[in-house]
């Protein structure tokens, strides 16, 4: 998963992808980011070889990117965490409800 979160106002933006490979990573990031070009300045990554493409962001953005300090006291780290966890909750309710409802429909069709 590709998450954004916009530091002063948290607006999180978000796209699941298969893996962490660092062209998947670089087309969501910028699929997420082009319909607010014109507001994005600056992008600050976490340090990793899924940034790898960092330079085709900042190309096709028109934004400088930044790498995180390893030991960062801005409590990034605990942001994402507790970003992610929202994510990650719904993600498993979602589940939940989707084995529900198949559960339900061959229950309805007589598949059991």
């Amino acid at each position: 998963m590709v998450t954004i979160v916009e530091r002063l106002t948290l607006k999180t933006l978000s796209a699941h992808i298969d893996g962490k490979r660092a062209h998947d990573i670089t087309m969501a990031t910028i699929k997420l980011l082009k319909p607010y070009k014109d507001l994005v300045h600056s992008i600050t990554a976490d340090i990793g070889k899924e940034f790898s493409e960092h330079e085709k962001v900042a190309a096709a953005l028109d934004a400088d990117v930044y790498f995180a300090h390893h030991y960062s006291a801005l409590g990034s780290e605990d942001l994402m965490k507790t970003r992610m966890g929202c994510c990650a909750s719904t993600s498993e309710r979602q589940r939940t409800l989707r084995k529900y409802r198949i559960s339900m429909l061959k229950r309805q069709l007589g598949d059991n």
